[in-house]
């Protein structure tokens, strides 16, 4: 029998507000097609800030995880936090920026989940290393080198497969198998943990797990034909079940800058 699922959705200040009352949204009209419990994980909010956001999501079944820590380590640490109250539990993680766009979404994810594995709304075989090369205009050439050097260390080149961590489901067991960097104090060190040479796709990989994009015909894509999904940063994106502050930028580009996105995610 599967483990039960928990919807684990990050509110923290920085992510607008509107985010949240568009995750609200969303949430009602795409039913998820399947029990589960939701927690919404409260970070570095005042008491005051947390209570507006119960206003906005009052009569929904629901349950909170205030995080005790006061610094910003990111989805990670709270994600990790939470994890270790419910281990034996299935997570389908969501940042601050996420929400559903297919009715039936948890379904699709669940549907597909055996031991060993992780199904992801999206992935990328995006390289911050690569793209590096391209010197941000606000950089002097002594920052531009700096920059080159350290993400050619910290980075692998492109392609450089991984799962994309906006929203992805996981067994908390699994979860808490990865090195957390317990100095989590910087976007950099994010974004190591996403898509560095130690990131979640590459320590769960050489783990033998199955990780895998599932899209919204219910079809499953491993690293080789993950852009054939349709989730993101291709086309019209048309089959993705999730939204995030990304895909949503992907979809207001001009046919020039989706073009280039794409030969940065994808390669062609």
């Amino acid at each position: 029998m599967k483990k039960k699922i928990i919807i684990a959705y990050l509110c923290s200040p920085y992510v607008s507000k509107k985010c949240f009352t568009e995750f609200i949204f969303h949430y009602k009209k795409y039913k998820p097609g399947i029990d589960h419990q939701l927690i919404i994980c409260y970070k570095n909010l005042s008491l005051d800030q947390i209570k507006n956001f119960r206003k906005k999501i009052k009569g929904i079944n629901h349950k909170e995880f205030i995080d005790p820590e006061k610094k910003n380590d990111f989805d990670f640490g709270t994600n990790k936090r939470l994890v270790k109250k419910f281990k034996d539990n299935l997570f389908f993680f969501m940042n601050g920026h996420s929400y559903p766009v297919k009715k039936n979404w948890l379904k699709y994810y669940y549907s597909n989940y055996k031991p060993k594995s992780i199904i992801a709304s999206s992935a990328s075989l995006e390289s911050i290393s690569s793209k590096s090369i391209y010197r941000n205009h606000l950089d002097n050439y002594f920052i531009f080198f700096y920059k080159l050097i350290k993400y050619h260390i910290l980075f692998p080149v492109f392609p450089n497969p991984h799962f994309r961590t906006t929203n992805y489901l996981i067994l908390g067991k699994d979860f808490l198998k990865y090195n957390f960097d317990n100095n989590l104090d910087s976007k950099e060190k994010a974004w190591k943990i996403e898509s560095g040479k130690n990131s979640l796709y590459n320590f769960y990989k050489k783990k033998k797990f199955r990780i895998l994009v599932v899209n919204s015909e219910n079809k499953l894509f491993s690293e080789k034909n993950w852009h054939n999904s349709h989730t993101y940063a291709i086309g019209n994106q048309s089959k993705k079940i999730m939204s995030d502050n990304h895909v949503r930028k992907f979809a207001k580009m001009s046919k020039k800058q989706k073009e280039k996105k794409r030969l940065i995610v994808w390669g062609f």
